[in-house]
């Protein structure tokens, strides 16, 4: 019996890294870990090579990770902690009392006050929020394992008018107010020609969710949609979640601001405000997102996304060569 206490011991002690996902988890919860990520993946081919890449991910030894260790360490009850996130967050899943931590690299109070109030308007569409401390920017949610749902315009329909019926109060703005608002390296002179020349005038801002996407969205047991992950969730120009779902379906195909992208997010657009969208409109939503995002990401100081802020300032200087 002491032998067997000791066995389990060592093996909680014990953690695996993967490295590409930036996931370290508890040896002893590693089927819990490979399972929940196969049933958050669709089809049998996209699971064999969901758990070919996260055996490719594998990373013997620890090193340059001590921090992230003493931390999981600390919290005695993890699970698993994802250390590498898109956002500004570590996650610590617990699989036993089932919830999650999310922790942030570096405390931003007014943001997750702004989240919290946000999730609150969303009800049930949303994880049960069992704990925030806004000075320290922790969050604890209820941790739901949620089927995955397919991309699409039907997922995205689906999500939209949830986010019509809880979130969306859109105010019209000035172009020439909206666009000083943004921190992004640019010429605002141009930017604004560029709306000018558009016939766009004013915009429709309310808070948005923006991180959307399928892989923050999942159905519960009832088969109802579940919208996570609300880190970005800000005031926007409200076709804001419509452009980063087509956007982030498409980034992987190399090409993801072509003329399909352009057509994709009008028929979202239509969506939206239920009325088709001159493309000279389109293209002008389109440099506001991309500048919303960019702005975004050098507000958050988010060090991890250069590669895509520099890539997202050649797409906006493009848009504006003269």
């Amino acid at each position: 019996m002491r032998l067997s206490s000791f066995a389990r011991w060592v093996l909680s002690q014990a953690v695996v890294d993967f490295s590409r996902e930036g996931v370290l988890v508890r040896f002893i919860h590693l089927p819990s870990f490979l399972a929940w990520n196969l049933r958050r993946t669709p089809g049998v081919f996209g699971k064999l090579r969901r758990l070919g890449a996260m055996a490719l991910s594998v990373r013997l030894g620890t090193r340059g990770l001590d921090h992230h260790l003493a931390f999981l360490r600390e919290n005695r009850q993890a699970s698993w902690m994802r250390y590498s996130t898109d956002g500004g967050r570590m996650q610590i899943f617990d699989v036993e009392r089932g919830r999650v931590t999310k922790v942030p690299l570096q405390p931003r109070p007014g943001l997750v006050a702004q989240e919290v109030a946000t999730r609150q308007k969303m009800g049930a569409c949303v994880p049960p929020l069992l704990h925030h401390d806004p000075e320290r920017g922790i969050l604890v949610e209820t941790w739901m394992d949620l089927d995955p749902v397919p991309g699409g315009m039907e997922t995205l329909a689906e999500a939209i008018r949830l986010l019509h019926a809880f979130l969306y109060t859109p105010v019209p703005m000035a172009i020439g107010d909206y666009l000083p608002k943004l921190a992004v390296p640019w010429d605002l002179s141009r930017a604004l020609a560029f709306m000018d020349s558009r016939g766009l005038d004013q915009v429709l801002v309310s808070q948005v969710h923006g991180d959307l996407w399928p892989g923050n969205l999942g159905r519960d047991q009832r088969g109802n949609l579940q919208i996570l992950d609300w880190e970005y969730t800000r005031p926007c120009v409200w076709s804001h979640d419509v452009w980063t779902y087509i956007m982030q379906e498409r980034r992987s195909s190399g090409h993801p601001f072509d003329k399909e992208f352009l057509c994709s997010f009008a028929r979202g657009l239509a969506l939206l405000q239920r009325e088709t969208c001159d493309m000279a409109i389109v293209e002008c939503l389109h440099l506001i997102h991309l500048a919303e995002r960019c702005s975004f990401f050098i507000d958050m100081n988010l060090i991890h996304k250069a590669e895509e802020l520099c890539f997202l300032r050649e797409q906006i200087a493009a848009l504006l060569e003269p």
